[in-house]
């Protein structure tokens, strides 16, 4: 991300990133704070995940090493990534996109979310930082979103009712004005 924003000739930039991608805005943002303007989280975490969200992250990794990423998907993709009550349209969409995603890469991104830790380096965050989360993720807890809003400085937390992992998708209006408020006070 450093050489694209440096090949673009781009000094500072506005980071998002939502769950694995959150991950990844944190520690580019930690490695290079001086090419940051600000920073969007989404349904992220600054710690692996061992024993949040539905099922601990080591036994989706043995389900699927032993059942296949299709199968544990097509079980556990819906409860686990959205909301009761999300419509059947959202989902039955999602699901075959995120099944393009090969098995090897779902594990490999599993094991790396299991060593990501930057927790404790969270107060060095020195940029105007955006949290959103949505109340009914069952990949990320909610209680995340709160830890890191209570460890980086000058951030703020919105919780969107209503919503699990995916809130740009499940309630993409309401997600869109949280990300524009938050743009235009900048």
């Amino acid at each position: 991300m450093y050489h694209v924003l440096i090949g673009l000739k781009i000094k500072r930039a506005i980071i998002i990133g939502h769950s694995m991608g959150g991950m990844t805005a944190l520690v580019f943002c930690l490695t290079y704070p001086d090419n940051v303007q600000a920073l969007i989280l989404v349904n992220t975490t600054a710690a692996g995940l061992h024993e949040t969200g539905l099922m601990p992250i080591n036994e989706t990794l043995k389900m699927i090493r032993t059942f296949s990423f299709e199968k544990v998907a097509e079980r556990f993709f819906a409860q686990t990534f959205f909301a009761p009550g999300t419509s059947e349209d959202l989902t039955n969409w999602a699901k075959p996109e995120i099944l393009k995603t090969p098995q090897f890469v779902v594990e490999e991104s599993l094991k790396a979310i299991i060593e990501h830790d930057v927790a404790e380096k969270l107060p060095a965050i020195n940029v105007p930082t955006l949290i959103i989360h949505g109340s009914q993720d069952l990949a990320i807890d909610v209680k995340m979103a709160q830890i890191m809003n209570d460890k980086v400085p000058n951030s703020s937390l919105k919780i969107i009712e209503g919503v699990g992992h995916h809130p740009m998708l499940e309630k993409p209006e309401e997600f869109n004005k949280i990300v524009l408020d938050f743009l235009r006070k900048l």
